[in-house]
């Protein structure tokens, strides 16, 4: 909106007054923000972080209530799940997903852009193996990686691995026979891929 900035602007930005049971809101910061205007004219690169809530564990859906101005018209809202790794239109579909109990704000952002756009300049992509052996689910990179992450697919963190390496291997003898994603990250670049024991 006319004004608005995308720091914090008394005229036209809510601090959450109480977090219930199932919650959604934006993150500026360490703040959390229930009215979050954004500076007009819109960018596409802009980005806003989301922090959600949940009483239990479950699924849960994310979908759009009502649409004004340019989103009533030909510009998309995309939910990114950086734990899946997925882009979704929830101009189109609303998105439902498996969360667990309590609170997590890494997991949504809010994005302008589709997954095909999204994805052009991400050269970890390009140069990675992922797959599992008799012990372990094993990353392989030509880059040194700097961190593997393990979790099920409700977004529960199992394991994760934090030296430098172009191989980091995660144990799965433990685990259930189930999906599983493994998030890999080579400095500010994040990948997941999905793996089945």
């Amino acid at each position: 909106m006319n004004g608005a900035t995308n720091q914090y602007d008394g005229d036209y930005d809510a601090d959450v007054m109480s977090l219930g049971d199932d919650s959604v809101y934006t993150l500026l910061g360490s703040q959390k923000l229930q009215i979050d205007g954004r500076k007009y004219p819109l960018s596409t690169e802009d980005i806003i972080p989301l922090g959600t809530k949940y009483a239990e564990d479950g699924i849960y859906l994310l979908s759009l209530a009502t649409k004004e101005g340019i989103f009533n018209h030909n510009q998309s809202i995309y939910i990114k799940d950086k734990l899946l790794n997925k882009v979704i239109d929830i101009s189109q579909d609303a998105y439902n997903f498996q969360a667990v109990k309590g609170t997590d704000e890494s997991r949504f952002e809010i994005v302008y852009k589709s997954q095909d756009v999204l994805d052009v300049n991400n050269s970890i992509k390009n140069n990675l193996i992922v797959y599992k052996d008799e012990k372990d689910f094993v990353v392989k990179s030509i880059e040194i990686l700097t961190k593997v992450q393990l979790f099920d697919m409700s977004g529960k963190l199992i394991n994760e691995t934090s030296k430098p390496s172009n191989e980091i291997r995660i144990s799965h003898q433990n685990l259930i026979n189930a999906a599983y994603v493994v998030k890999i990250y080579k400095n500010d670049e994040v990948v997941s891929k999905k793996v089945i024991k």
